[in-house]
């Protein structure tokens, strides 16, 4: 009977949230399209005077192509570069300086590996340095992290993933308009100042976080296995020697096809006037070109197998699902599936291989793997205690999944594990930020914000029969890539 009861209250609790959830979204969220079909969406909170913005590109790396890789995230690097109103004292005094960099820039990256041109190599560096000390006189350097960090802003960033770029900052109500001019320049009127400077600052990320980054290596080789061809093959920093061979044209060619008004997602969340934003908004990015909305490119080409790479640290095995992606109904039950798995201590991995068997330190679960908008991978993270096997690892992972084939989540374990699940989800859009890139990421990547406010009745019609018919569907070898990292001069 207490059983019954603590079940009654929990469904009760689970149950009425999520249907006001998804009824309170949908009245909150005020859509307005400009002229050029630029989608903007506005969240009114007057609680605290500020509010965040974003403005979300349908770009990532998926956009690009073999031999070009990088672009995408080039812009996340050009953001507060400035254009030819920010960042400069005079851009007209400026701009020849800037053309003769940008050319002397893209002859050196000619003739970087030629051996026989040595001399001409140091003296275009010379003649670059020379260039930019004349131009740093027109130049105002930070200007707009300054100017936004003076007018209160928070959160001032960019960022890019295989399917998207975006821009983002949170700032005072009376800010508004500042924001509007800043971000509307960041993403129509990018000038490339210090491209080639930046270029090398993204070389030496790469080799930091792919080629010296043991977690970054694994997850390289993970990629490179799990698909064989197309946008998934490469990170979303690029291949090292795309990187290097890009050119401010090749931006320049990738942002005229990109950086368009129907390609660009915008939300405003927290106090805002709905009539003078409107206002603001149509003001500062109406005149953006309208082009068309980027569609998905060919799918990766799905591979399975086993790799390996060595590295000077702790072992580490990933194994890899191939899996479908919103809107396919099953991308709800794979989301119940990592948090019954794998999130907390009450998750079945944490007792099964932490504190039952004591094989590993950790073990975490991640879906939407490297994207969203192409079919991808669940994968599972896993670090072995010392001396443990890759062998005994996958046998015990595979036991686990061999249970959610042949039995059924309780109805208890089920209820816990959706409402959990909706739980986290509630809370991370409690903050004006968290809500505008959730609302730009959903409208963006999928052409629809309303699954947003769906998520939470579509998790809750996730049953019992939908766990174990989705692990039986693709928890299987021949949708499975496994990668092991082992330290150098030893195996497991």
């Amino acid at each position: 009977m207490i059983k019954k009861i603590f079940l009654f209250i929990l469904i009760s609790f689970f149950l009425l949230p999520s249907i006001l959830f998804s009824a309170s979204l949908r009245e909150q969220v005020v859509e307005y399209e400009l002229s050029n079909g630029m989608r903007w969406f506005f969240v009114v909170r007057p609680q605290t005077p500020v509010f965040s913005g974003i403005v979300m590109v349908r770009v990532g790396s998926i956009e690009e192509e073999q031999g070009k890789t990088g672009l995408a995230h080039m812009f996340e690097h050009m953001a507060l570069k400035g254009s030819r109103q920010i960042g400069t004292h005079d851009f007209s005094k400026e701009k020849p300086f800037l053309n003769k960099i940008n050319s002397l820039g893209r002859e050196l990256t000619r003739i970087q590996d030629d051996p026989g041109q040595k001399a001409r190599q140091q003296e275009i560096k010379q003649q670059v340095a020379d260039l930019t000390a004349s131009a740093r006189q027109y130049r105002l350097p930070n200007e707009i992290w300054e100017v936004m960090t003076q007018h209160g802003a928070a959160h001032l960033n960019a960022f890019t993933s295989k399917d998207v770029t975006a821009y983002h900052a949170s700032m005072p109500s009376n800010g508004l308009d500042l924001w509007a001019f800043i971000f509307s320049q960041m993403v129509s009127d990018p000038v490339f100042r210090d491209f080639y400077v930046e270029r090398d600052v993204v070389l030496e990320e790469l080799r930091l976080s792919n080629e010296n980054s043991p977690d970054g290596i694994m997850l390289e080789k993970l990629v490179n296995t799990a698909f064989s061809s197309g946008p998934y093959h490469w990170s979303t920093i690029g291949f090292k020697s795309d990187v290097r061979s890009l050119t401010d044209e090749d931006a320049k060619n990738f942002h005229q096809k990109n950086y368009l008004g129907k390609n660009m997602v915008g939300v405003l969340v927290g106090d805002i006037d709905l009539p003078k934003a409107k206002e603001t908004i149509a003001h500062y990015f109406g005149s953006l070109p309208s082009g068309s909305v980027n569609s998905n490119p060919p799918e990766s080409i799905p591979n399975h197998g086993r790799a390996r790479v060595e590295f000077d640290a702790q072992p580490f095995l990933t194994l890899g699902f191939h899996k479908p992606t919103l809107p396919h109904e099953d991308e709800y039950v794979f989301d119940a599936i990592a948090v019954l798995l794998c999130e907390g201590r009450s998750s079945r991995l944490h007792k099964r291989f932490v504190v039952q068997e004591k094989i590993a330190r950790s073990v975490n679960c991640y879906g939407d793997f490297p994207g969203v908008r192409l079919p991808n991978l669940f994968v599972f993270w896993i670090e072995p205690l010392e001396s443990v096997s890759f062998e005994l690892i996958e046998s015990s992972l595979s036991k686990e999944l061999v249970k959610l084939k042949e039995e059924l989540v309780s109805k208890e374990e089920l209820l816990r594990v959706i409402t959990m699940s909706r739980a986290h989800f509630v809370y991370a859009l409690e903050t004006n930020l968290s809500l505008a890139r959730a609302l730009a990421s959903f409208e963006t990547l999928f052409g629809d914000w309303t699954l947003l406010a769906d998520y939470p009745e579509k998790l809750k019609k996730v049953t019992a029969e939908d766990i174990r018919r989705v692990s039986r569907h693709y928890f299987v070898n021949e949708n499975q890539v496994v990668v092991e990292r082992v330290q150098k001069g030893k195996g497991l």
